[in-house]
């Protein structure tokens, strides 16, 4: 069963009103009163609807700017190459309420490292006689001309 909204039920009104009109049942004048609240309300759901919208995008993008800046904030106080999940820990450590994840981290390394600011590379670790690779990222270094 699908569940009723209220734009369905205000759509149900004006073809009930629409109907009556048609059926005599109701003025003309009463009609396009009814027509004209129910449209309106429809308006105001419509407004309501883009109001939010806009505030869930931005919210998402302050929230993913935080995310990104924690990320090369914890690559530049690394001194060596560092792997996600060592990335997540320093992020996680400094700032908790960015509920930082390998996942959220990965995407916004890389569009640190294509916006130049970071460098990904690949690390070989081994493990119990094995080795795997892994991504890992550092933070470019500016250097500073000297006079």
């Amino acid at each position: 069963m699908t569940k009723i909204t209220k734009r369905d039920n205000y759509n149900s009104l004006l073809t009930l009103v629409n109907d009556a009109i048609s059926a005599g049942i109701v003025e003309t004048e009463e009609a396009n009163r009814l027509c004209g609240f129910i449209n309106h309300e429809i308006e105001l759901m419509d407004k309501r609807s883009e109001k939010a919208k806009t505030y869930a995008k931005a919210k998402s993008a302050k929230a993913a700017d935080e995310l990104a800046d924690a990320a090369l904030v914890a690559l530049r106080s690394m001194e060596d190459e560092a792997t996600i999940a060592d990335i997540v820990a320093a992020v996680n450590a400094e700032t908790p309420e960015l509920n930082a994840t390998s996942g959220k981290l990965a995407y916004r390394l890389n569009k640190l490292v294509e916006a130049g600011l970071a460098i990904k590379t690949e690390i070989t670790i081994k493990e119990e006689g094995k080795s795997r690779k892994v991504n890992g990222y550092k933070a470019v270094v500016e250097e500073v001309e000297a006079e």
